[in-house]
This record gives C-alpha cells, structure tokens and sequence, in this order.
C-alpha cells in the first residue's frame, strides 16, 4: 500500500471504522468530518478509515481507505486478518516519520491492534496511542480490559461523570485523562424568533394550540421508545391537544395524536427541534452524552430527560426535567403532568453554553500537539 507522506517529520493519525465522510444522524462521525473538511487550522495529517463512497475534501488530510472484512468472528485470531489493512496502513506511515501520535474512534479492536503492532515493531519510543471513548463504558471483562489498557498512553471521555465511574470501576486506570464534551452546531441548533417558530409548527402540521412533544433517536431498544409509546394514550387522554412526532423511527403503530417521521438527515432534524415544546429524552442505558438532548436543548425545548449515564453533568432544572426513574412509566407521566403545572407557558428558555465545534476541534488537536511534545521531550532526554 502506497503512503504519500506530509513534509514534516512528525505525523498525527485518525483511526476509524467507520467510513468517513458518512450519513449518520447524531454520530460524532459528523464532528470528525468539521474537523477534517472544514476546519481551517486541521493538522490531522492521515485518516485511516473504512469504505465509504462519498468524495473526501481536505486541504490538509491524506484519507486511506482501509477495507475490512464483513464476517463478525470474536476470536483474537481473526482482527488481525479483519484489519490487516489498517496495520499496513500504519506500518508504512509510521516508518516514514520520527514521531508518530495515533487516536483511534470508540473501537476498541482496532485500538488493540494498533497498540500490538507498534509493540512488535518496537516502535513505543515513537508512537503514542489515544483510544476517543464515545461511550459511557464498554464494561469490560478482566481479560479484555488487560488487552485494552496494554500500550494505551491517553484515553478522550465525553463526561467527568464517565470517567469516576471508569476510573473506580478498574484496579488500574493508568491513562493520562482527558474530559471533552460533544459540540453542539450552534449555526444549526439554535432557538427562532416567535413568527418562525410559529411557521416552523404550521409547516410540521402543528397548530397553535397544540404541544409538540418531540422523540429523536434510532429504533433501539435501549433508546425507550417502547416505554413513551405506552404512557402516550394517557397522556392524551389526560391533555387532548398534545401531539408527539417520532424522528428516526417508522413502526405501524397507531395512537391518538401520534405520527412517525421515520429516518431525517441530521440538518433537517433542526426545523423539529426548533418547533417542538416538549423534548423526550429516553434512553435507558448508560448514555455517553445524549447529543440528541444537547441539541433539543439548544434549540429551547423544555426536555424532559432520563438521568442516565453522563445526562446530569450538563443538564439542570432550568432546562426542564430530569427524570430519576426512567424504566417506570409512572416517572415519565409524573414528568409531564410537571410540565404542565408550569404556572407560565414556556417560550424562551435559558439557552445552555456548549462547546462550539471550533472549541471542540482546538482542543482536541490540543491533545495531538502535546502528545507529540511529549515525544520530542522524551527523545531528548
């Protein structure tokens, strides 16, 4: 596999699974994309990722489309040959450069294959692996958190919160840590004046005297749809004006006041956001951030949200409610009947500050500079 090398003696490397750019909705994938393509002080010198077919634009980054294969084994055995283009990948850039910082997305087999190949080649004196966590915690087993800790120099969390947990959860956390919110893009999520919103719910069918209750998410089971759809027929049997739209779902199911969107790209999810009163935030696992949440937010939903995972670090009671019990109907009814006991309709909420994408890019990159620093530091010494 031929590598273009960049002019300068140090290389920071991308690692992802998935193909990039790609359509995913609510992904940090859409992140990784801003920061490669549009950012304009990018330094990320190489992206390894998988297949994807959409043109890739940077001025910056060299992409290398590293297929792998299809089958699902888990056996050790079998993700060298799975990833055996990503290590070629790797060889051939790492040899060309002096100093070499590698940050894989939220895949812990590729992490584990990246650090194995650096440690055959006796290459830990150049390299240096960051593992970006996009989830809460994979809860590993001993074994497979003795494989995942080897070689692994610093690891990116979304919350303080996820990395207490990570850090008592484990006899040895030995990373240097870091603690870095998703961004929210504040030029597409971001509250309307009074007439467009007004439009924004007559063009979703909404009228004025109606509340919009809002779901967003994929189909999943451990995103609580089936627990909303059953409190929904009390809901308007006890407020007949209520209607809930569901984006990112398409099931034939009908209830009074209810109809689903099915699948949006992510853009077009702004306009729902931005005309909804009421944000449901369901999940019932251990969520990372709750992108999803932090975007309702900044649009000026009331949300009320399942305190789940890393959810509190960044909500609060002036955002709307958050919900201690979310596998319990009877919380989710409680949190509505709470919404509706506001002695003044919600209009303009305070809006939440989160990161930018711009702020989120610097000091992401922040983390490859000084890596690399450390680098030079420690071949100096």
């Amino acid at each position: 596999m031929k590598v273009i090398p960049t002019k300068n003696r140090e290389a920071r490397i991308l690692v992802s699974n998935e193909g990039l750019p790609g359509n995913f909705m609510g992904s940090w994938t859409q992140i990784i994309e801003y920061l490669l393509g549009k950012y304009p002080l990018n330094e990320i010198d190489y992206l390894l990722c998988g297949r994807s077919d959409i043109p890739f634009q940077s001025e910056r980054t060299i992409r290398i489309i590293c297929r792998s294969c299809k089958w699902e084994i888990n056996r050790d055995w079998y993700y060298p040959l799975k990833y055996r283009r990503y290590i070629q990948a790797l060889k051939a850039i790492i040899r060309q450069h002096d100093f070499v910082v590698v940050a894989i997305m939220d895949n812990t087999k590729l992490k584990n294959i990246v650090s194995d190949t650096i440690e055959h080649n006796g290459w830990q004196n150049k390299c240096r692996v960051i593992f970006v966590q996009c989830g809460f915690s994979y809860e590993f087993t001993r074994d497979e958190y003795k494989h995942f800790r080897k070689g692994l120099a610093e690891v990116v969390l979304l919350t303080q919160k996820s990395y207490e947990y990570e850090r008592n959860k484990y006899h040895e956390y030995p990373f240097l840590s870091h603690v870095l919110h998703n961004p929210v893009r504040q030029d597409i999520f971001f509250p309307l004046t009074t007439p467009d919103r007004t439009a924004a719910r007559r063009a979703l069918g909404i009228v004025d005297s109606e509340q919009m209750f809002l779901w967003v998410s994929h189909d999943r089971p451990k995103k609580g749809l089936d627990i909303i759809l059953r409190m929904w027929p009390q809901v308007v049997a006890a407020h007949p004006e209520a209607r809930l739209i569901i984006v990112g779902a398409k099931r034939n199911t009908a209830l009074p006041g209810l109809r689903f969107e099915g699948k949006l790209p992510n853009p077009e999810i702004a306009r729902y956001y931005q005309a909804a009163d009421v944000f449901l935030f369901s999940s019932l696992c251990q969520e990372g951030f709750g992108l999803s949440l932090a975007e309702a937010m900044s649009c000026g939903c009331y949300c009320l949200a399942a305190d789940t995972g890393g959810v509190s670090e960044f909500f609060s009671a002036d955002n709307g409610v958050l919900v201690q019990r979310p596998n319990q109907l009877a919380a989710w009814l409680a949190a509505v009947e709470q919404y509706y006991l506001l002695t003044q309709p919600v209009t303009v909420l305070k809006r939440p500050a989160f990161l930018t994408y711009d702020a989120w890019c610097n000091s992401f990159l922040g983390i490859y500079n000084d890596s690399i620093q450390f680098l030079r530091q420690s071949a100096n010494r």
